[in-house]
């Protein structure tokens, strides 16, 4: 597990709602104003719209009644959109304070106001608050009789969110669905508000395990954004990385660094949102640890660290997650004391926040267990493995693919201390769960099906090893690196069967790879003849 993971929620869009008596061929002066800041909010001319609200409720007669609260409504969407929450909060308040005095209270704009304030609850990490008011919304609407309006889609798609945030799966899933084809037939699907929905659905997709489909939705997102006229920095920055964390899970990490430097480089832009580069920094490096490249991922970390420093607000739940990637970054440097230190602060920082219950505690005891194992303390490693298995088979259900690196973890452990029976028992578990997961030819089950084969062979099962090494090299093609120091064990495994002329088969092939990538790495590394007379070295 990556640790904290950036939520999206939709900002509601605001009902116009006509004065009683009034016509298009006598329309306030409000309305013109009104509808003029909404063309420019949607182009991202934030202080724009702000200066033409302000006339607008100037024009107003009435400071209390039904105008003023589309225009409070619609100045708090303009300030969420430009990142000032606190304000956006306070004009939201004001349109909610003014429709309950109204002789007929507005329930459709009550309901669209809710909706924002439960986004800027969502923001500020307080879902039990964002459920609240999204389900006061949508008593709203139904007292409205508008439940199948703009605000119903917007309300359940944000509703979905909430409870996926709190890890409801079961019950965030269907209203997913509905979300989706409610804001498809009320906005397009070509919309800013279809993308956000796809691309909410899709970190659903990815807190689940189900990473292919949110691959698929988060790709379909950015591809309807770019299409469209504007859309905020901050929508295209999240999506991106929420799309770059799916990525990292499949293992394509090249489309995961691409994803993520275009997200830190819009969130650079935002203002008021490095909170979000923090993320992506962090996600950043956790690639750039993968790959084995340490340098670089604890430059991403400084940044995210400087910006901490700095004064931006980061969360304690990111903030664990940064400090995960740090003790990683160390373990992999055989720095084991600061590895220590960091694991142990952002367990403290988890249990303070999250609970010591949650995919991220888990994901921190995992991180604990590795360090305990590149020590060699492999029993310690197995207790840690073991807790996290535990707290995410409570949390993330009998599937999801977290379990499997949980169960693999542990037969890793098993393996160590010369328990392969065990350890075969846990790698079988493993593996029914990643073929259901991502498909009998993905390299997840290679893998598996090497360290399988790794454990047969260390408990002299020679047969079972052969059998066991032909399925983890089926799916392999001739530029994955794993092909030729697999062949070499399986021409092992080979010899003790007494295949000779398999095993020498196997062993050519794996030559031949091997010097194929040495003289290509040589064409690389090969330097280009210099000009004479050029003036450079």
């Amino acid at each position: 597990m990556l640790g904290k993971q950036c939520l999206l929620f939709l900002f509601g869009v605001a009902f116009v709602t006509p004065l009683p008596g009034s016509t298009a061929a006598v329309a306030p002066p409000w309305r013109s104003l009104h509808q003029q800041a909404v063309a420019a909010e949607t182009q991202g001319s934030f202080d724009n719209a702000v200066t033409l609200l302000h006339a607008a409720l100037k024009t107003v007669p009435d400071g209390e009644s039904l105008p003023a609260v589309i225009l409070w409504n619609e100045l708090g969407n303009v300030h969420y959109g430009s990142r000032q929450l606190d304000e956006a909060e306070r004009d939201l308040n004001q349109a909610l304070s003014i429709n309950a005095k109204l002789a007929k209270p507005d329930y459709g704009e009550t309901a669209a106001t809710l909706n924002s304030l439960a986004t800027i609850a969502g923001e500020r990490h307080d879902a039990a608050r964002a459920e609240t008011l999204l389900r006061e919304a949508r008593r709203m609407l139904e007292k409205a009789n508008q439940t199948d309006g703009r605000t119903a889609a917007l309300v359940t798609s944000n509703l979905a969110l909430t409870l996926s945030q709190q890890d409801r799966y079961p019950e965030a899933g269907p209203l997913f669905h509905q979300a989706l084809a409610s804001v498809a037939s009320r906005f397009g699907e070509r919309s800013r508000e279809y993308a956000r929905t796809l691309s909410n659905r899709a970190l659903f997709e990815f807190q689940v395990g189900a990473y292919r489909e949110a691959i698929e939705d988060g790709r379909r997102a950015a591809s309807i954004e770019r299409s469209l006229p504007y859309v905020s920095n901050l929508d295209s920055a999240i999506n991106l990385n929420n799309l770059g964390l799916a990525l990292i899970e499949s293992g394509l990490l090249a489309e995961a660094r691409s994803s993520l430097t275009e997200a830190a480089k819009l969130e650079r832009l935002i203002p008021n949102g490095n909170e979000q580069l923090v993320r992506s920094l962090n996600n950043l490096a956790t690639i750039e640890q993968k790959e084995g490249h340490l340098e670089r991922a604890r430059a991403d970390e400084v940044q995210a660290l400087q910006l901490k420093a700095a004064g931006v607000p980061v969360d304690d739940v990111t903030f664990a997650a940064v400090l995960n990637t740090l003790g990683r970054i160390s373990t992999s440097e055989h720095n084991f004391k600061e590895a220590r230190i960091r694991y142990a602060r952002a367990c403290e920082l988890l249990e303070k926040t999250t609970g010591s219950r949650r995919a991220q505690y888990a994901a921190t005891l995992s991180n604990m267990a590795a360090l305990e194992s590149a020590q060699r303390h492999f029993k310690k490693g197995e207790a840690l493995y073991r807790k996290a298995l535990e707290i995410d088979q409570s949390q993330l259900g009998p599937d999801h693919p977290e379990l499997a690196s949980d169960e693999a973890n542990i037969a890793a452990q098993l393996f160590y201390q010369k328990r392969r029976k065990a350890a075969l028992e846990f790698y079988g578990q493993a593996k029914i769960i990643v073929e259901r997961c991502f498909g009998s030819s993905s390299i997840e089950l290679a893998r598996l099906w090497r360290n399988i084969a790794v454990t047969y062979y260390a408990d002299k099962q020679f047969g079972q090893a052969v059998d066991a090494y032909e399925k983890a090299l089926q799916p392999l093609d001739s530029t994955d690196s794993n092909l030729a120091p697999w062949l070499r064990e399986y021409a092992s495994a080979l010899r003790m069967k007494q295949r000779w002329a398999d095993a020498e088969a196997a062993e050519t092939r794996a030559l031949g790879i091997e010097v194929r990538n040495t003289l290509a790495t040589q064409r690389r590394e090969r330097p280009v003849p210099s000009q004479q007379n050029d003036g450079k070295s």
